[in-house]
């Protein structure tokens, strides 16, 4: 069970840090190894997620040459960035701005919605309206007229990231 929980600890660890602006991996005297050859299955995610960093690079220039231009954060919490509609109950608004809500926005337009629950293979996020992208596949989901809650796949080897147009 511990190797198990190791690999998925690992695994989300290994997600995460890739869509973050600045990704090392550090360990600590007498340790387990964390390098991506421990394993298959994490060598094949290492690999898929940093290709997607690579892929991302020019998304991260921009952002950061529009934040070295005009202020602001590079990473938001979604609901700073596309604030709950006015007819939005305030409960929703509650739980959007304080309950179970992970995700975040990379530079306004990229949205990540880690795993942080151990055992989860899925996670549940608030989409504001818009119409959004899966990255990986390009499937399309969310309203253009109302915000959402919308609780997308998560398996192991996966991390949902949306692109919002």
């Amino acid at each position: 069970m511990m190797v198990i929980y190791i690999q998925e600890t690992y695994l989300h660890v290994e997600h995460f840090s890739n869509v973050k602006s600045v990704s090392r991996n550090h360990n600590l005297p007498n340790t387990p190894n964390q390098e991506a050859y421990i394993s298959d299955i994490i060598a094949n995610n290492a690999r898929k997620y940093l290709n997607m960093r690579y892929r991302l690079l020019p998304f991260w220039y921009t952002a950061f040459a529009s934040i070295s231009n005009f202020g602001g954060s590079v990473v938001q919490p979604i609901w700073s960035v596309y604030p709950p509609q006015q007819s939005t109950s305030a409960a929703t608004i509650s739980k959007v701005m304080s309950q179970g809500n992970d995700s975040f926005l990379i530079n306004k337009k990229l949205l990540v919605a880690p795993v942080v629950e151990e055992g989860a293979d899925q996670v549940t996020t608030w989409l504001p309206r818009g119409l959004w992208y899966d990255f990986y596949c390009g499937t399309r989901y969310g309203s253009s007229t109302d915000d959402e809650w919308i609780t997308l796949e998560a398996p192991l080897d996966h991390m949902p990231v949306s692109l919002f147009h």
